[in-house]
C-alpha cells in the first residue's frame, strides 16, 4: 500500500480503506529459506497444512489485536520473586507486564519465552516461601469472595443475551482499527464514556441466570474483557504522545519527557498514574 508512515501503519491505512494486503517471501535464496525454516518451524506449519509455498506464492496478511499477550501490558509485578500487589499472589509468563524487559514494543517471541522460563522459576519459588511462611496458619486465614460483575450481578441476572451484547459493547471499542490503532484525544474519550456506561450495566445484569457453568465463565470472561479495556483506554488517555504500539494520530511524536511507565488500578473508577520509579525526575 501507498502512504507514508511504516509498515503496519500502512497496512492499517489500507485495511480501514477496504483493500485485502497480501505478502510474499521472495527475498533472499533457498539456502536462506530453508534455514528460516529449520530456525522458525512453527511459523510456517499453517502454510504447510494448507499447501502453500510463501517463498513462491502469496498469502494475505492481517492486523490482530493481541491485547496484553505480547508484553505491553499485564500484571504490575513488585519484587525479584514475581510477587504483585495481592499478597500471596504469584505471577508469571504472559500475566504479567514485560514493559521491564521490552519497553512500549511487542515482546515477541524469544522475549517473552526466556521470560516464561525465568519468571516461572521465581513466581514458583516466591509462592512456595509465602506458603512455608504462613504454616498451620493457611487453615485458619478467611476468605471472602471479591467477584462482582460476572459474577454476582447486584440486581438481576440477565444471562446468555446480555453476555453476548456485552462482548460485542467491547469489541466495538477496541478491535477497529480506526478505533484503537489510530487514537486520538476525541475517540479515547468517546470510548472511556461508551464503556463506563456499559460496565455500570454489567454490574447491575452481567451473570448466568441459570446453574449452567459455562454460561458463567463465559459472563466472567466478558466481564474481565470490559474492565481491561476499561484500564487500557485510561491509559490511553494519559500518554499523550505517540511510543511503541501507542499511536496518538493527533499527537504523533515522541515526547522525550514521558519516558515513564503508566500504572493502571481500580474495576469501578480505573485510574492511570505515571510509575514513580520511571518517572523523568526534572532538572
Amino acid at each position: 500500500p501507498d502512504g507514508g508512515g511504516d509498515r503496519a501503519t500502512r497496512i492499517a491505512r489500507a485495511m480501514i480503506a477496504g483493500h485485502r494486503i497480501y505478502a510474499l517471501m521472495d527475498k533472499g535464496v533457498p539456502e536462506e529459506h530453508q534455514w528460516l525454516i529449520r530456525g522458525q518451524p512453527n511459523c510456517f506449519l499453517p502454510f504447510d497444512r494448507i499447501g502453500l509455498d510463501p517463498f513462491k506464492e502469496r498469502f494475505p496478511v492481517t492486523l490482530r489485536s493481541e491485547g496484553t499477550v505480547r508484553g505491553t501490558g499485564g500484571l504490575d509485578i513488585i519484587s525479584d520473586d514475581c510477587a504483585t500487589t495481592v499478597p500471596g499472589l504469584f505471577a508469571a509468563g504472559d500475566a504479567d507486564s514485560r514493559e521491564i524487559l521490552v519497553g512500549p514494543v511487542s515482546g515477541g517471541g524469544s522475549p517473552n519465552a526466556s521470560w516464561a522460563i525465568a519468571s516461572g522459576t521465581w513466581s514458583g519459588r516466591g509462592a512456595a516461601s509465602f506458603a512455608a511462611q504462613l504454616g498451620t496458619r493457611i487453615h485458619a486465614r478467611p476468605v471472602r469472595a471479591l467477584g462482582g460483575a460476572g459474577l454476582r450481578p447486584l440486581k438481576r441476572a440477565a444471562g446468555e443475551g446480555f453476555t453476548r451484547e456485552l462482548t460485542q459493547a467491547v469489541q466495538a471499542e477496541t478491535l477497529p482499527l480506526e478505533v484503537n490503532y489510530f487514537r486520538n484525544v476525541k475517540r479515547i474519550a468517546q470510548s472511556r464514556s461508551e464503556l463506563d456506561a456499559v460496565w455500570a450495566a454489567a454490574r447491575d445484569h452481567l451473570g448466568a441466570a441459570d446453574d449452567n457453568a459455562r454460561h458463567a465463565v463465559r459472563a466472567r470472561e466478558a466481564a474481565s474483557m470490559l474492565a481491561t479495556a476499561r484500564l487500557i483506554w485510561a491509559s490511553a488517555e494519559a500518554r499523550s504522545e505517540s511510543r511503541g504500539l501507542h499511536r496518538r494520530s493527533d499527537l504523533p511524536a515522541l515526547d522525550e519527557s514521558q519516558t515513564h511507565r503508566i500504572h493502571c488500578q481500580g474495576v469501578d473508577a480505573p485510574v492511570a498514574t505515571p510509575d514513580p520509579l520511571t518517572a523523568k525526575v526534572p532538572a
